[in-house]
């Protein structure tokens, strides 16, 4: 029966975990790298902005009780961590028994956000890099920020 399960779940996870398993949460369209080509001022029209805690607190009231399995992805267009309440928010969400993703670009990673981020419950940080090396990186973004990212990440 374990094997089953475990099939089960590798192979087919929509019958295994509740609905939804995958929530993402898009914290503000601002963006800290606003030169680079997938910057939200080349992609969209809309205006910059930031989600509002009563539209996070609606979210997270809509969900099911039963969240096993499911995770709550802190990304898309903007930089998450430029919203005052992100890391608060994260707590929220893993208290609320969700797995926690957050998406960043590492700019703001410095050693009290980390820490910070760490003790918030966060399940995984993954660093976004438009580029290997730094030619192509300057090539892309803002000068100097690829040095910033990869002091972040090694840090």
């Amino acid at each position: 029966a374990l094997e089953t399960l475990r099939a089960l779940r590798r192979d087919e996870p929509e019958l295994v975990f509740p609905y939804p398993r995958h929530i993402g949460v898009e914290l503000t369209n601002e963006d800290s790298l606003p030169d680079r080509r997938r910057s939200p001022r080349h992609l969209s029209e809309r205006p910059r902005g930031y989600l509002a805690e009563r539209d996070l607190d609606a979210l997270l009231a809509s969900l099911p009780g039963d969240l096993l399995g499911a995770s709550m992805d802190f990304w898309d267009f903007g930089e998450p961590l430029l919203h005052p309440k992100a890391v608060d928010w994260i707590k929220v969400a893993a208290t609320a028994g969700l797995r926690v993703d957050l998406y960043t670009n590492g700019l703001a990673l410095d050693e009290p956000l980390v820490v910070r981020l760490l003790d918030s419950g966060v399940d995984a940080i993954f660093i976004r890099l438009d580029a290997a090396t730094a030619e192509t990186y300057g090539g892309l973004q803002i000068a100097g920020s690829d040095t910033v990212h990869v002091w972040n990440c090694r840090n």
